[in-house]
């Protein structure tokens, strides 16, 4: 019996725009004194679509939060069109906060500091806690900007202006 794979791959660019799109055929045939040749193919493309490359954050009160309020965000993974993309794997997202009295949690009370959230395989949200316990001098406007960071991933930030709330 003799048996060999066969692969054939085109690779075509599309004008005005940064990716390629490839398609590939795989085939497998036998040959066997008794029986005849049989072929097998299987077609696919890869879609940058379906390829998680964005993390956003976004805070339900934004543009304002309040002084030592714990308020709730959102850490969403998204595709180059900003639609909702699954990880493929576990990754540990970085967070950071423009103002050095902010402090990310993982529970509403506030508990629970946290500098980075865990996004499991197949997710692609995960919730988080923010509060800042003091004004951000640093900025003119008072505003603190979050910032998540993973990999080669683009960042997308969210800011808020911290008041105080009566």
């Amino acid at each position: 019996m003799r048996s060999w794979v066969k692969i054939l791959c085109r690779t075509s660019a599309l004008l005005f725009a940064a990716l390629a799109l490839s398609s590939c055929q795989v085939g497998f045939m036998s040959v066997d004194s008794q029986q005849s040749p049989t072929k097998q193919s299987l077609t696919f493309s890869s879609d940058p679509n379906l390829i998680a490359s964005r993390v956003a954050l976004s805070l339900n009160r934004s543009p304002n939060i309040g002084l030592t309020i714990c308020e709730k965000g959102e850490l969403v993974i998204a595709n180059a069109k900003s639609m909702e993309v699954p990880v493929q794997e576990n990754i540990q997202v970085q967070l950071s906060s423009s103002n050095t009295q902010g402090r990310f949690y993982l529970d509403s009370s506030c508990s629970t500091p946290i500098t980075s959230i865990a996004v499991n395989k197949k997710e692609s949200r995960k919730d988080f806690y923010y509060k800042s316990n003091g004004y951000n001098y640093a900025s003119a406007t008072n505003t603190d900007t979050l910032t998540p960071s993973y990999a080669t991933f683009i960042s997308k930030t969210v800011s808020a202006n911290v008041v105080q709330v009566t």
